[in-house]
């Protein structure tokens, strides 16, 4: 009988071991917060798409010859243009652009919307840096 209850105990420790295992899974998982910070603008995820929707295709600000030698196809290329100052949207060419009338206003044809550039200009007020949010 010894025996017996010895196996039940560890049969019991066992399944108390996984179940509770599973339960602070469960735990864990409901505790998990969304890594990415709301007041962050992410260079890959919230400007590139910008760029390449409206300025970085051929013809344009990309590919082998792109105008006035910018080429906005990836941050690399970008903070290489020397069109934006971090942390001063006033003094980045990049802002002075597409804020602009006439036609120094960029994209010429297509207009960015106000909300792109609100978030253009406070990327470059939090430093024009690639952080990225997984």
């Amino acid at each position: 009988m010894l025996i017996s209850l010895s196996a039940k105990l560890k049969v019991f420790l066992l399944a108390t071991i996984a179940f509770g295992g599973l339960f602070q899974c469960t735990k864990d998982d409901e505790d998990k917060q969304d890594p990415c910070d709301n007041s962050i603008v992410y260079y890959e995820a919230d400007i590139q798409p910008i760029f390449n929707a409206k300025c970085a295709f051929s013809g344009c600000h990309a590919g082998t010859d792109p105008k006035a030698g910018l080429d906005l196809s990836s941050y690399n290329n970008v903070i290489a243009g020397n069109v934006v100052t971090p942390s001063n949207p006033t003094t980045s060419l990049m802002h002075q652009r597409v804020t602009a009338t006439g036609n120094k206003r960029m994209p010429p044809a297509n207009p960015l919307s106000s909300e792109n550039i609100a978030l253009i200009e406070e990327w470059i007020n939090q430093g024009a840096v690639n952080v990225s949010c997984p």
